[in-house]
């Protein structure tokens, strides 16, 4: 069983644990920033575009019982380019992990389902705060 790898024989193959954890809703996700012109390398080639960094809380991959926390950066794609003929890369999304930034997997299907549950729990939060708001009054 590789902690890191996320090969536990179980699930999708070399889905790591902190994907799993972020999937299967366990991850606390909160907003930390957000950075409008951020330039990112993707296939060679330096392209301009819009990244929020998000606080991550999951369960440690090797530590049991203890919990990890990190940061994500979802970073999209400007809508315009000098060169606006090319098509526009994908959807990107970092973790920080051991002094390092990576990528958070290289399957587009599954950074699509990050996002999704990103997005889901900043709704939550944004109507929490809604309700809240509301109750004071």
């Amino acid at each position: 069983m590789d902690k890191l790898t996320g090969d536990y024989g179980r699930g999708e193959p070399g889905m790591s644990p902190t994907i799993r954890e972020i999937l299967e809703g366990r991850a606390k996700i909160g907003y930390a920033s957000d950075d409008p012109i951020r330039t990112m390398k993707v296939d060679g080639r330096e392209w301009t575009g819009h990244a929020y960094t998000y606080k991550l809380t999951v369960a440690h991959p090797i530590e049991n019982g203890q919990e990890w926390k990190t940061f994500l950066t979802v970073w999209f794609p400007a809508g315009y380019d000098k060169m606006e003929y090319e098509k526009l890369p994908p959807m990107q999304i970092d973790i920080e992990a051991f002094g390092t930034v990576m990528p958070l997997s290289s399957k587009q299907d599954i950074i699509g389902k990050v996002y999704a549950e990103i997005s889901r729990q900043m709704d939550s939060a944004r109507q929490t705060k809604k309700v809240g708001a509301a109750a004071k009054k």
